[in-house]
């Protein structure tokens, strides 16, 4: 007969048993768990406390503990209880109130993100806590997943039939209208031509390739690249400068590229396609086509899509109603020569501009003169390089470039002057060809004077 007291019984179902032997055999369950769940099924066995003790290692107290906890509450009974431990200083509402002090707006202080020891000096302006720090301030935020430091931005569009448009060209780019295809089609400028001053040198036994950190600058070009959407297929171009001409030679290749299918071209109606007066808000530009059929245009938003038959045949832009320009077309003669003048007509002037825009070669012939003259020599030559007119300055042997003008639009231009390690700083200010000449003799004329002056 037996002495001493009995161990306490325990009974577990079969699914509660599965559990506990899942548990087990995780490899990443904590070792405490998987020391307990041992304990029931050894229990459940029949086994004494004795016994058990001897089999994990443990005192026969921890037995007797935790199969008491187990036989009363069952599987849930291996896992910890919450444990009374200090009050919590910060309340539940206070932890609220600090949460919507981070997220509160901050534009009328000049910055939106606010800073921790921002958020601590306010809550305790405020009287929400009398003190914290900012790593208790930092927990809080952490856990509520909050990161007021972060901004993400959206654009917003004023147009009240915005999502009509969207859905247009939503439905473009889930499936594409039949013998047709859907281009999305935009450009990157200032792309750097990069040159590597010295050739780089093979890889080795223990050595990597090598490459020249000097580099000589070839300019930049522009990327205009159409992606079919349905197909990923690319038709790109890369060009010295981004104009007009340029947007009209690629769509020109666009619908060559496609005969005899109709092209739906979504793009946004900034930068080259509203540049160049003359040219709707919401048409897309001039294309080869016998008439392009724009679907809709989105003036307000980087957002707009339209229609063309890729048939070869004489360039007509399509018009829309604009509280600036009423038509704009641009014809070529059926000869091979060159395009035509664009003749746009604006709506409120309503007069007759011709163009295209003057050369980028003649800009710079112009920009010598005006140097010269107000330099009094002729030590100052100009030359066109990409967007940029540069100034160089004539010495006894090479010429030395000493600043620049960048094209910023139609007559507008920055400045910038070439520092003694070859990085371009920028001048104050744009404007016109003229008065940038005068900004760049009054700021570098010592720089623009030869050797010998």
């Amino acid at each position: 007969m037996s002495r001493g007291r009995h161990a306490t019984p325990v009974k577990l179902a079969k699914k509660e048993r599965q559990e506990l032997l899942s548990l087990i055999g995780r490899k990443t369950a904590a070792q405490r768990d998987v020391m307990r769940a041992r304990i029931a099924l050894l229990a459940h066995e029949g086994h004494s406390n004795t016994m058990i003790a001897q089999e994990l290692s443990v005192s026969v107290q921890t037995v007797s503990q935790w199969r008491k906890r187990i036989a009363r509450q069952g599987v849930q009974g291996i896992r910890e209880g919450e444990r009374s431990g200090r009050p919590a200083r910060i309340t539940q509402e206070t932890r609220l109130q600090l949460i919507a002090l981070a997220c509160e707006a901050q534009e009328a202080e000049g910055r939106v993100t606010p800073t921790l020891d921002e958020i601590v000096v306010r809550a305790v302006e405020r009287g929400i806590v009398g003190q914290i720090s900012r790593s208790h301030v930092q927990r809080i935020l952490q856990a509520g997943d909050i990161r007021p430091h972060r901004v993400q931005q959206w654009l917003h569009s004023p147009d009240p039939a915005f999502r009509e448009k969207v859905n247009v060209i939503c439905k473009l780019y889930r499936r594409a209208p039949r013998n047709a295809v859907v281009l999305s089609i935009d450009e990157k400028t200032g792309i750097q031509a990069i040159e590597r001053k010295y050739p780089g040198r093979a890889p080795g036994p223990g050595r990597l390739r090598r490459r020249e950190f000097e580099y000589i600058r070839h300019g930049t070009q522009a990327l205009i690249a159409a992606l079919d959407v349905h197909t990923g297929q690319v038709l790109g171009s890369c060009r010295e400068r981004r104009t007009q001409d340029d947007l009209v030679a690629f769509m020109e290749s666009v619908a060559h590229a496609y005969p005899g299918k109709q092209v739906h071209v979504i793009w946004d109606n900034r930068s080259t396609r509203g540049m160049v007066s003359g040219f709707t808000s919401t048409s897309p530009l001039c294309m080869p086509a016998g008439s392009i059929r724009s679907n809709y245009g989105l003036p307000s938003t980087p957002a707009g899509c339209c229609a063309m038959p890729a048939t070869p045949a004489p360039r007509i832009c399509a018009s829309a109603p604009s509280s600036l320009f009423a038509s704009a077309i641009r014809q070529r003669a059926p000869s091979n020569g060159p395009s035509g003048a664009i003749r746009c007509k604006l709506a409120h002037l309503d007069v007759e501009l011709a163009m295209p825009t003057l050369t980028a070669k003649h800009h710079a012939s112009e920009l010598q003169r005006q140097l010269r003259a107000l330099l009094g020599h002729d030590q100052i030559v100009t030359q066109a390089y990409g967007a940029h007119l540069l100034i160089k300055r004539l010495d006894d042997q090479d010429p030395i470039v000493v600043a620049r003008l960048s094209e910023l639009g139609r007559n507008l231009y920055g400045a910038a002057f070439r520092s003694h390690s070859g990085r371009w700083e920028p001048l104050p200010g744009s404007g016109p060809l003229d008065e940038m000449a005068q900004l760049v003799v009054t700021l570098l004329e010592p720089y623009l004077q030869p050797d010998n002056y």
